[in-house]
């Protein structure tokens, strides 16, 4: 491919997303600015390569003070990638490493996750609700397109799928 069909394809997507996903960006902006407003955490969980956006948010140099990441060492890629592909698929992890983090209702929790299906960031999504927070999905913006209708994931509990723009967000707060 050459250099320019590679930038045509990435405008080609971005004005896709930018489409398909405008709404959904103003509301979860809205959320981060309400639990701002709140004196909230905005947590952020991933496994396995999705944890790198808690990484990309936790402690950057003009970033908000109130990004809370969590990091749990059997489910991040620096500890064996096959040990951490396989701990993310425990149903039950999720929940267990969230026991740890002091989670309040006036919080947000982001879940990341590229395909959606592993078990660790489905609990953690299932925890955040059961405690209270306000919560949002960030799946890979073209893998919920491949989904099969009426899985877990689907069928009501990340429903509001956006490309991981997270970074973004507290920028265009300021």
């Amino acid at each position: 491919m050459s250099f320019a069909r590679y930038t045509e394809k990435i405008d080609e997507i971005l004005d896709e997303i930018k489409e398909e996903e405008k709404a959904n960006i103003k509301k979860i902006a809205q959320k981060f600015v309400e639990t701002v407003e709140n004196d909230g955490l905005i947590h952020v969980f991933g496994s396995g390569h999705s944890h790198m956006l808690s990484e990309e948010v936790f402690y950057r140099a003009g970033g908000l003070a109130v990004m809370s990441p969590i990091f749990d060492p059997g489910v991040m890629l620096d500890g064996g990638a096959i040990k951490s592909t396989k701990m993310e698929r425990l149903s039950g992890l999720g929940e267990v490493i969230l026991d740890d983090y002091d989670l309040q209702p006036k919080d947000l929790m982001i879940v990341v996750s590229n395909s959606g299906r592993n078990a660790v960031p489905i609990d953690a999504a299932f925890k955040a609700k059961e405690e209270g927070l306000k919560w949002w999905p960030l799946l890979h913006w073209n893998i919920l397109r491949q989904m099969i209708p009426g899985t877990k994931v689907v069928s009501g509990y990340l429903k509001l799928p956006i490309m991981c723009l997270i970074t973004i967000l507290p920028m265009v707060m300021q």
